[in-house]
Formats: C-alpha cells, sequence, structure tokens
C-alpha cells in the first residue's frame, strides 16, 4: 500500500498548493477578477433597475387585472419620471466609475446598506401612486446612485465571497488527505478513506469551476458558498456506498466460488 499512500500525498499537496494560489489571485488579485465580471455585472445591474421600474403585468384576473395593472403602470412611470429617461445612460456611466478594489470595508457596507434603503424607496414611491397620493411617488434623492452603487458591490463582493470559500475550503480538504495519508500508515480503510474524500473533492472542484454555469450564476447571485462542502460530502458517501457494495459483491462471488 506504500504506492498509494505516496500517491494520495503527491495530489493532496499539489492540489492543497493550487487552491492556496486560486486563493491568492482572489484576494490580492481582485481587481482583475472585477474586471472579468465587469461586462456581465453592468448588463445585469441595468436590467435589475429596469426590473424595478417597470413591473410586469398580470395576464389573468379579468377587469380587476386590467384596473391592477393600469395603477401600476402609472407608478412605474412615476418612478421612470424620478429617475429621468436617461438612466440607461447614467447608470452605464456610474458602473464605469465603480470599482470595489478601491473602496475600504466601511464603505461597501455602507453601499450595501443604502442599496436596501433605495429599493425600500422604490417600493414606497410605487405605493404612493397606487394610493393615487402622486405628491409622495417622488423618489428621495440619490436613490437611483444607491441602487446602481448597491447592486454592483453586492454581486462583486457575493463572487469574491464565493471563491474564497471554494479555494478556503478546498486548501482545508485536501491537508486533511495528506494528513490522514501521512498518519494512516499502512492501514488500508484509512487510506481507503482518505482516496474516496480526495476524490469527492476533485470531482466536486470540477462541477463547480467548469460544470456550472457561471453566467447565471453571476446574474442570479446564486452563490454556492459553505454548500460546496455538502457536496463533497454528498459525493464521499456516494462513492463509500458505491466501494462497499462492490467489495460485498467480490466477497460473495468468492464464497460461491470456492
Amino acid at each position: 500500500m506504500g504506492w498509494l499512500r505516496k500517491g494520495l500525498l503527491a495530489v493532496s499537496i499539489f492540489g492543497a498548493i493550487l487552491s492556496a494560489m486560486g486563493y491568492g489571485v482572489v484576494h490580492f488579485g481582485r481587481d482583475s477578477l472585477e474586471d472579468g465580471a465587469r461586462e456581465v455585472v453592468v448588463a445585469r445591474t441595468e436590467q435589475k433597475i429596469r426590473d424595478l421600474v417597470a413591473p410586469r403585468p398580470v395576464e389573468t384576473g379579468g377587469r380587476l387585472a386590467a384596473l391592477r395593472n393600469k395603477a401600476v403602470e402609472a407608478a412605474a412611470a412615476a418612478a421612470r419620471h424620478a429617475l429621468g429617461e436617461d438612466y440607461p445612460a447614467r447608470l452605464r456611466q456610474r458602473l464605469a466609475e465603480l470599482c470595489v478594489c478601491r473602496m475600504s470595508r466601511a464603505e461597501v457596507a455602507e453601499t450595501i446598506a443604502a442599496y436596501q434603503r433605495g429599493k425600500a424607496e422604490v417600493r414606497r414611491a410605487i405605493d404612493a401612486a397606487l394610493d393615487r397620493r402622486f405628491s409622495e411617488a417622488k423618489l428621495a434623492p440619490g436613490t437611483f446612485r444607491d441602487l446602481i452603487d448597491g447592486y454592483y458591490v453586492n454581486t462583486v463582493e457575493g463572487l469574491v465571497w464565493d471563491l474564497r470559500i471554494f479555494f478556503g475550503l478546498n486548501i482545508a480538504l485536501y491537508l486533511m488527505v495528506a494528513a490522514v495519508s501521512w498518519l494512516g500508515g499502512a492501514s488500508r480503510l484509512i487510506l481507503a478513506s482518505a482516496g474516496v474524500l480526495l476524490v469527492s473533492n476533485l470531482f466536486a472542484g470540477y462541477l463547480h469551476l467548469f460544470a456550472q454555469n457561471w453566467l447565471a450564476t453571476i446574474v442570479l447571485n446564486r452563490w454556492t458558498g459553505y454548500g460546496y462542502l455538502v457536496l463533497v460530502a454528498i459525493l464521499f458517501i456516494y462513492y463509500s456506498c458505491m466501494i462497499g457494495i462492490l467489495l460485498n459483491r467480490l466477497r460473495l462471488a468468492r464464497a460461491v466460488g470456492a
């Protein structure tokens, strides 16, 4: 079993080194990461603002739905008027000036908090228009900028957070495999468990980096986060069960043959 032990050590240490390099790139090179995702984030931010000021009409419900749609359109028109008809161009101009890499942690936190206040302000203005309180259906100054800055920062921060967790968990898992392989000696059970964990982590890493739709992940802010560890655990249990079934079949075949 010496060759298995050496192989597990070599692969796990190499994986830990690669994961550490990936973590370093995300931590120290986040400006490049942000530039790479900028176009996607800009397009999604523009769509998000458009969705806030252009609610979808209800297709069913008869006369009541028609009245509701008319009121909602009036509210949306009031919101668009408050934002200004040139808001798409101003949005892109503002996003071109943003870079989370130049912001402090306090500025990031304040920007995300302002984003939540901006969304609440849009809902308040629309509700006021629906109640025909048109004098109150005006957005507070700075709301548009809060919405743009907040969604952009929230998305970039989510991407960095997700990748940090991914590479950090990989470092821990690979080092765990290396430690178990080193301390396990010649125990077949321990080495087999370490091997299954290594394969599970490798396959989970492949799925995370290459099998998922990163465009959809960034657009929808559908981050994996610590769910990656759940995926590794599921694969570990699955492969362990498959190996157990295979070994039982081999024992049964030997017993029948004897």
